[in-house]
């Protein structure tokens, strides 16, 4: 599983969820994680159609998964990592 995590330094929703991000990180090190910067990666955001942040996609071989826009509670953000 790859997580791409679409952020921003002025964000703070996203500044929010840093922890819950950096805690689930570091005990799944089987997931490979990218945190993208909108400010410094414009070609990203339309790779990937992104239209706020954060933004979360979760990708399984290269594909989509599941995707979330916004800040949430740490059990969701767990929820939304096991595909629920």
């Amino acid at each position: 599983m790859k997580l791409l995590h679409f952020t921003a330094e002025w964000c703070a929703p996203c500044k929010a969820m840093k922890p819950v991000i950096e805690e689930y990180v570091k005990n799944n090190p089987d997931v490979e994680y990218k945190m993208i910067d909108i400010d410094n990666d414009f070609d990203s955001l339309t790779t990937y159609d992104v239209l706020g942040v954060p933004t979360y996609i979760l990708l399984s071989d290269n594909k989509e998964v599941n995707r979330h826009t916004g800040a949430m509670p740490k059990q969701d953000f767990l929820d939304f990592m096991a595909g629920e």
